[in-house]
């Protein structure tokens, strides 16, 4: 069965904003502030990324842990947002390569039947075209 797998990685800059936006859109805090640090690891098995904001005179740090699921969330968001085409069907899982995070979008083929008997095996030189 022929399969596709697609990757999708993302600049720290742009899964900043996906997670940032995605946690908003679900109505939970994230203050205003500069990125103190963004870091992606794997942790137990499963990616992690660990956002840390410095909000400015007088306020607290803030730390923000997003898990596998919420970063799968969060990108297939952004990639709706920006128009990247994701198959709806394709099962989509997060990666953490080559120090980014990736989305790894998997799509599985429709079995084909092999055709009855036994294979031919192609011509050395296919037909001339007339």
């Amino acid at each position: 069965m022929a399969r596709e797998v697609r990757y999708i990685l993302f600049s720290d800059n742009e899964a900043i904003w996906a997670l940032v936006q995605w946690r908003r859109g679900l109505g939970l805090s994230v203050g205003d502030g500069t990125v103190r640090s963004f870091v992606t690891h794997v942790s137990n098995g499963e990616p992690e990324a660990l956002l840390s904001i410095e909000p400015g005179a007088g306020r607290r740090p803030e730390e923000h842990v997003f898990r596998a699921d919420e970063l799968r969330d969060a990108l297939v968001g952004y990639c709706r947002f920006r128009s990247i085409p994701l198959p709806r069907d394709g099962a989509k899982e997060i990666e953490v390569t080559r120090g980014r995070i990736g989305l790894v979008v998997t799509v599985e083929g429709a079995d084909q039947p092999m055709p009855a008997g036994r294979p031919r095996v192609p011509e050395d030189r296919p037909a001339a075209v007339a």
